[in-house]
């Protein structure tokens, strides 16, 4: 990527300062943007480009942080705090925890399951619909639709016991969905924030205020996407939202995917064109510089069965 950057700097398709790059973790960003900054100083030494400075760099965050400071920046658009405070892990399941002993919610009496384990059960599903960006209504309405399942006739072996306890499992998201928005009302009351509701916040703003859309491309000539594979569903569909028809490269490998458990997907590689315009150019980077090659081997007969998937 830092090469990318290079190039394009070089043949004076952009300048440093348009180029806007994201990964996944802090360590990662600073490692981007060092190398980015070091290739266009060995440039500018060379007389190919001008000097780059702290106001004059490439713009290189993590996802999540990118997604904050749009929110943060549009906030007042969706009546929110812009400087809403971001919750700990810690503070987040407390919150959580109280709104779950002080609920009244009439379903609350029939679970069999204790406050602490239930508390987890509403953070999980709350950042999960966040991470697909799934409107509370579209659950009840699945759960609905999978109801209807207990409704079948039995047919000759009698009635399927399996069936009937996944219908009450689906059900019972419904009233889990009272409980996560309880959640998040709790959150707004307070002007607080998960990292999940960043990304859910973010992708509000920008499919209901096209002109944001205008204001970053219009900062951001070239982008450039790390680890592309392990995007969630909302975050794809807010780069996606912003920079469709937009310059911009994605680098990911399916075989490394490892954030499934929490939206992600490695088919966001092959989405790709349907996302970011038809007729990309595909490259597929063989020659690896970080690992010996016992190592490689022995990764890729791990990988061997992942070559065979559909």
């Amino acid at each position: 990527m830092a090469q990318r950057v290079l190039w394009l700097v070089a043949n004076n398709h952009v300048l440093a300062h348009q180029v806007l790059g994201l990964t996944f973790t802090r360590k990662a960003s600073g490692e981007l943007a060092h190398r980015m900054t070091t290739r266009l100083g060995e440039l500018a030494a060379q007389g190919l480009a001008d000097e780059t400075n702290e106001f004059q760099a490439p713009t290189v965050s993590t996802y999540n942080s990118f997604a904050a400071k749009l929110y943060r920046d549009h906030a007042v658009l969706l009546g929110l705090d812009p400087e809403a405070s971001v919750l700990s892990e810690a503070s987040a399941w407390s919150l959580a925890r109280t709104v779950v002993g002080s609920s009244t919610l009439e379903a609350l009496g029939s679970w069999d399951i204790s406050p602490n384990e239930l508390t987890k059960v509403v953070r999980v599903l709350g950042q999960r619909v966040a991470e697909n960006a799934v409107a509370p209504g579209d659950i009840e309405a699945f759960a609905q639709s999978f109801g209807t399942l207990a409704d079948l006739p039995s047919g000759g072996r009698g009635a399927f016991a399996d069936v009937d306890k996944w219908v009450d499992s689906v059900s019972s998201l419904v009233p889990l969905m009272e409980l996560v928005e309880e959640f998040a009302k709790a959150k707004r009351d307070r002007g607080l924030l998960e990292f999940s509701d960043q990304i859910a916040l973010a992708l509000v703003l920008v499919q209901n205020h096209p002109h944001i859309a205008q204001l970053v491309t219009a900062e951001h000539t070239v982008v450039l996407l790390d680890e592309y594979q392990d995007t969630s569903v909302a975050q794809t569909t807010l780069l996606s939202t912003l920079f469709g028809n937009h310059p911009v490269m994605a680098v990911g490998d399916p075989h490394q995917a490892i954030y499934g458990w929490r939206g992600a997907s490695s088919a966001n590689l092959a989405d790709f064109t349907t996302r970011f315009g038809p007729n990309p150019l595909t490259f597929s980077l063989s020659t690896s510089w970080r690992n010996g090659r016992t190592i490689l081997e022995a990764a890729n007969v791990a990988a061997a069965p992942l070559r065979e998937l559909p």
